[in-house]
């Protein structure tokens, strides 16, 4: 063989291995993340007020709970300004609902525009399993949620 052909052999064989490589550690990520089959989901806010489920993640806070951040794109289809202002909630296995932090998760969206926002959770049990998102006014004003992202 000459020394192009096992040049252009070895290229081939670093290729090769690099799409492997990045496959299985594509796989193992896809794994370990339960919520990833849901992102991409839209969901109605209003008429002309969509969020879309982009990510969730968890991590251990020092007093032993957990936080949540979920990270949304809302998407302003009207000719008005508009805001999620708070009023996201996650819930559940048990049906306990979790307020977003108002601060954290309100942003104006001007009209025809899409904003990434994250929202966070806090105080949530370690071992708590979210299974939706909701939009309400208030922790306290029960029975008044609309379930946007069924996470089951």
């Amino acid at each position: 063989m000459n020394l192009t052909a096992i040049a252009a052999l070895g290229i081939l064989a670093v290729l090769l291995a690099g799409c492997c490589c990045i496959t299985s550690s594509s796989l193992a990520e896809n794994k370990s993340d339960p919520y990833q089959s849901f992102y991409g989901q839209k969901a109605a806010v209003s008429s002309t007020f969509e969020l879309t489920l982009e990510k969730y993640s968890e991590r251990l806070s020092t007093d032993n709970t957990k936080t949540v951040t979920v990270t949304f794109t809302a998407t302003n289809s009207g000719t008005e300004q508009d805001d999620v202002n708070g009023g996201l909630f996650i819930s559940d296995e048990q049906g306990r609902n979790y307020e977003a932090n108002m601060f954290a998760c309100s942003t104006l969206i001007n009209p025809g525009l899409s904003k990434k926002i994250d929202c966070e959770f806090y105080e949530v049990p370690p071992s708590t399993k979210i299974v939706a998102v909701k939009m309400g006014d208030s922790i306290f004003n029960k029975g008044s949620y609309t379930k946007l992202f069924d996470l089951q």
